[in-house]
């Protein structure tokens, strides 16, 4: 459940439902949390990430959907089970400022290369990825046949992982933790330093904030949502100071004259002054004018 004092980050996970969670995966998930940069204890609690496993049946075909995750992770066998529809509600979402880490160990299909070519070539001519003979996935040129590689998608961030990553040493080395920061969509000095040492510059919190940021357990809260400074005068300005119903039967007398007046009296009228060409300039007067007396 949300909290006022607290920031809760989604991150979803593509996998097979028949499939439970391994060490490496789990191990995986836990290098992308977004709380292991913050050398602050205290800060700590106010911005968290969790993770949430999804069956690849049940991701949506719509990419308003994803809106739900901050970050999505698209296990091999997960990733390949998606539909075309399915991927490209995926890559709207991430063209809208998604992030995505996609993880590839098998074989795959010229949908999933589209998929990814679609985020991560800005030339469609020079597509980033192809498969090779043995339909595994392989870089272009320009990407050196890298395994770890980061690339924009529109406002998005899109992470390839080619091959297993399941190793501590890996889950730990820089070039991760520079592509962790990445998709969470740091600030470059701040990636930097957390490639570099692990975890972002801290701050002293504790005496920069005002009172009224502190939770009710005494630790200071500075990730917590802020209202807007003018909130309260745009929310004025935007709502009505009440709302009220209206009685049915106003409702029904106002739709029956507005039918009667766009149907038999505007034939009836018209057709009595020999100008019935005139229906298409009556028709959008009577609905102005009702719409008008209705507001």
């Amino acid at each position: 459940m949300p909290a006022f004092w607290r920031r809760s980050l989604v991150i979803g996970v593509c996998s097979p439902p028949e499939r439970a969670s391994t060490e490496a995966q789990i191990a995986l998930l836990g290098s992308l949390s977004i709380e292991q940069f913050n050398p602050d204890l205290d800060t700590r609690v106010g911005l968290s990430s969790f993770s949430a496993r999804v069956a690849s049946e049940e991701f949506s075909s719509r990419s308003v959907q994803y809106c739900r995750f901050y970050l999505l992770v698209l296990e091999s066998d997960g990733f390949v089970a998606l539909h075309g529809s399915q991927l490209d509600a995926i890559a709207g979402w991430v063209e809208a400022g998604g992030s995505v880490c996609v993880l590839i160990d098998q074989r795959l299909t010229m949908r999933y290369v589209g998929f990814l070519n679609r985020l991560t070539s800005a030339d469609p001519t020079q597509p980033e990825f192809f498969l090779d003979a043995n339909q595994r996935l392989v870089g272009g040129a320009a990407s050196g046949r890298k395994k770890l590689q980061t690339f924009r998608a529109g406002l998005g961030r899109v992470v390839v992982v080619s091959g297993r990553l399941g190793k501590q040493r890996n889950l730990d080395s820089p070039d991760w933790r520079r592509a962790t920061a990445f998709l969470w969509k740091l600030r470059s000095d701040q990636a930097w330093q957390v490639a570099k040492t692990g975890s972002w510059k801290s701050w002293e919190f504790k005496y920069q904030l005002n009172p009224e940021v502190y939770a009710l357990s005494g630790h200071p809260t500075p990730f917590r949502p802020r209202p807007l400074r003018f909130g309260r005068v745009l929310l004025s300005t935007l709502l009505p100071p009440k709302v009220q119903g209206r009685p049915f039967f106003m409702v029904i007398a106002i739709l029956t004259l507005f039918l009667s007046a766009i149907a038999p009296g505007d034939y009836f009228l018209l057709g009595l002054l020999k100008r019935r060409k005139y229906t298409w300039l009556l028709f959008p007067t009577v609905s102005l004018a009702f719409t008008y007396f209705t507001v």
